[in-house]
């Protein structure tokens, strides 16, 4: 988990700092207006989106990637996930 945390801010501190056209690809998709009651199916559709990109981002990957492993390779890759903030008052999640 650290290691994605780590990727993300990297990707924020390059971004400050970069001219428009050599900026990742940095972004998130939410809505403030998800009923409680829906969350459960909310989660699992949206893990259905996630599993898909996952194999989309593995199959897209493995053409790239070298057989030997040395210090002269980089590490790159995408990252996403699924996130919740509960605003209410009272709330724990």
């Amino acid at each position: 988990a650290l290691s994605a945390v780590s990727n993300l801010v990297s990707t924020i501190e390059h971004n400050v700092g970069a001219e428009q056209a050599d900026k990742l690809f940095q972004r998130q998709k939410w809505t403030f207006r998800l009923d409680p009651a829906d969350r459960e199916a909310f989660r699992q559709a949206l893990r259905g989106v996630l599993e898909r990109f996952e194999r989309e981002a593995d199959e897209a990957i493995t053409p790239w990637e070298q057989q030997r492993y040395d210090s002269g390779l980089l590490t790159a890759g995408v990252g996403l996930y699924y996130f919740e903030e509960d605003v209410r008052p009272g709330s724990t999640s």
